[in-house]
């Protein structure tokens, strides 16, 4: 008898409490609540600041959960993950860039079908009580994302599993659409009272801002395009454009772009070579719209120093012109269409980071537990007020677009597109860079002989980055 009382003041002196309620022989529920659990959370761009709020929430319900935030630079992130992925001390949560999760596939621990996660909820109606228990959380299907999230995020973040099921992948905290700057004093100065919302416009708009001399020598820049490595995201650019008219950019686990669509057979030529030899005539100087060319500086810096009175942009670079030119007096539109567009087939690009789960976590039904939480509604509201980013969410999208900063972005969040570049997005994006410069090149020559050398400039790009897939 002496023995078992001195066991049981042994178990009662030893067992977690954590401020809940314990029992002598504490349910499988208590036992996993009480178990201390560390996530770590690796991001990029954002302060530990923008998740302090989610993060608390969260630990509110799930007080044995500690994560750990680190911020990377953008220029040190990539290394550092592979590193330390390959070291096995790597992160259990950490984001990626939308065109990223193919190349990172083999990294992702996908979300399950069903999570066991250890919950605490208050319980009693006199006497309240913490009181532990597990609780079965269902996975997101493609239902629940497309119904959840703007329509690009189901294009990127659903992709087959080991086992051939298609599965979520990553889930963002919000989706940044593709962008028109421009600068309200020079449109005034030009006596142009209004952006253009489309391409005929933004021609006519081009002639009347632009300053050049002796044929070439550009003074003042209307709007930076028509270039490759000078200009900020220029090959969202383009891919927004040739969507426009009517390229299929991939297709049957290919890029697709240099082919004339089923639906467009009678063309003779591809429509992403129409688009791609529009985009450049605002770069050569035997065209009339001429306006730009590769001895321009960067397009962010050189929109910020008012020597172009246009840029492309996201809503992030917002916080590159606060910083560079405050006193710059700007606005932001929605990107340019083609004239002729009609509801429901306007397009511009989606760029956005996705939080996702390593496939080393030894806690991934509660990383994916907490990503879940932090993406929904109450939580993300909050990361969007922090860092004034556009949402990733269909429930809130109508109340970004009540603010004056948020609506040009938000606005088009239901006809963003974003395509699966395989898995070397870095190295698609080179292969669009090196097709602009060729496709520029090609205007030395004849009407058909540009053409001619624009087509196979898209056909030697798509093949680069069907070697990537």
């Amino acid at each position: 008898m002496l023995r078992r009382t001195l066991i049981i003041g042994l178990l009662l002196a030893t067992l977690p409490f954590m401020g809940l309620r314990c029992t002598l022989f504490p349910d499988p529920a208590a036992q996993a609540t009480a178990q201390p659990v560390t996530l770590n959370y690796w991001r990029t761009f954002d302060d530990e600041d923008t998740m302090q709020d989610i993060i608390t929430d969260y630990r509110r319900i799930h007080p044995n959960v500690t994560i750990n935030y680190r911020k990377y630079r953008i220029e040190e992130y990539e290394k550092t993950l592979i590193d330390a992925f390959a070291e096995d001390r790597g992160p259990d949560i950490f984001s990626v860039q939308n065109t990223w999760i193919p190349k990172y596939q083999s990294k992702i621990s996908p979300m399950p079908d069903v999570m066991n996660v250890g919950y605490v909820v208050e319980k009693g109606t006199i006497k309240k009580e913490l009181v532990p228990e597990i609780r079965t959380i269902n996975g997101y299907t493609r239902r629940t994302i497309e119904d959840t999230f703007v329509p690009v995020v189901a294009n990127d973040v659903l992709l087959p599993s080991s086992d051939g099921k298609e599965r979520v992948h990553a889930l963002p905290l919000s989706v940044d659409t593709l962008a028109l700057y421009y600068n309200r004093d020079l449109f005034n100065n030009a006596g142009i009272a209004f952006p253009p919302a489309n391409w005929d416009e933004f021609e006519a708009d081009v002639k009347e801002l632009k300053v050049v001399q002796n044929d070439t020598d550009i003074i003042n820049a209307a709007a930076a395009i028509g270039t490759a490595t000078n200009i900020q995201r220029s090959g969202d650019i383009v891919s927004a454009i040739m969507q426009q008219n009517g390229t299929q950019m991939s297709s049957n686990g290919g890029a697709s772009f240099e082919k004339i669509p089923p639906g467009l057979s009678t063309r003779n030529v591809p429509p992403a070579a129409d688009a791609l030899r529009f985009y450049t005539n605002f770069g050569s100087p035997k065209k009339d719209f001429y306006t730009w060319n590769e001895d321009q500086p960067d397009s962010v810096e050189a929109f910020a120093q008012g020597r172009a009175a246009m840029m492309f942009g996201y809503a992030y670079h917002m916080q590159n012109l606060a910083a560079q030119a405050p006193a710059l007096r700007y606005s932001v539109v929605p990107f340019p269409q083609i004239k002729t567009t009609g509801k429901g087939t306007a397009v511009t690009s989606a760029n956005y980071w996705a939080e996702t789960v390593s496939k080393k976590s030894k806690n991934a039904d509660m990383a994916w537990d907490f990503l879940m939480f932090a993406s929904s509604q109450n939580e993300a509201k909050k990361y969007l007020a922090k860092t004034n980013k556009p949402t990733a969410l269909r429930s809130l999208i109508a109340e970004q677009s009540t603010s004056d900063v948020m609506r040009p972005f938000a606005s088009q969040l239901l006809y963003a597109t974003s395509w699966y570049r395989g898995r070397d997005p870095q190295g698609a994006e080179k292969s669009f860079q090196d097709m602009i410069l060729e496709s520029l090149d090609a205007k030395s020559g004849s009407a058909d002989e540009e053409i001619y050398k624009i087509e196979e400039a898209i056909r030697r790009a798509s093949q680069k980055i069907n070697e990537g897939w």
